[in-house]
């Protein structure tokens, strides 16, 4: 068994590989090379490796899948109170802010910082949460342009290109990251404020059943 990027290999035959991945999809390593998981033939004495990097990079677009139906999990069925209600008069954003906010992160950091794209909507500040709506109709919306953008970057990045790097500003001034780390970052990120977007469901669900 080899363990490659976080990926487990079992090797079955010298010139008749086979292996499985996390998310149980078969390889072929015969003399030919590897078959990825999209079904791509990948020649070369390298294949073992570069069949690791492009799973890398379908674990990160099945994981970001699963995060973004997550959201919409959370969405189904509320109402515009429910949307726009926060437990707090102050400093608390609701339902639809932290909803938007993923989505345009997701957005940014994938589209803008790691693919240099514009970003199609005006975000000089805190415009992401300090958002309203009716419905979830302009969420459901965003979320899918952050999956449309995501999986057309990812789909077709070179594996090698996760380890080139991006000047990104914070606190502390200019620092480099490659891309491996913001989509790590964007995995967080989403993971961070899912548990949020949850607990304030929760909360709201009590409120309207008079409990607290």
């Amino acid at each position: 068994m080899h363990h490659t990027m976080g990926v487990r290999y079992w090797v079955l035959g010298i010139g008749d590989e086979r292996g499985t991945d996390s998310g149980n999809r078969i390889w072929d390593m015969g003399y030919g090379g590897a078959v990825n998981g999209f079904g791509e033939r990948i020649e070369g004495e390298k294949s073992f490796e570069r069949a690791a990097m492009t799973t890398e990079l379908s674990l990160y677009i099945e994981h970001l899948e699963q995060l973004r139906e997550n959201i919409r999990d959370v969405l189904l069925g509320l109402t515009a109170e429910g949307l726009n209600w926060t437990p707090l008069t102050e400093d608390t954003n609701s339902l639809f802010q932290l909803a938007q906010h993923s989505a345009w992160n997701e957005l940014w950091w994938i589209g803008t910082k790691l693919a240099d794209r514009p970003f199609p909507y005006p975000w000089e500040g805190n415009e992401d949460l300090e958002g309203t709506g009716e419905d979830a109709a302009d969420l459901l919306f965003w979320l899918d342009e952050a999956a449309a953008t995501t999986n057309d970057v990812l789909g077709n990045l070179e594996p090698a290109a996760l380890e080139e790097q991006r000047r990104l500003s914070s606190d502390n001034g200019v620092e480099q990251r490659n891309m491996r780390w913001i989509i790590v970052h964007v995995i967080e990120h989403h993971a961070e404020h899912i548990g949020q977007m949850r607990l304030m469901r929760q909360l709201w669900e009590a409120t309207e059943r008079g409990i607290g």
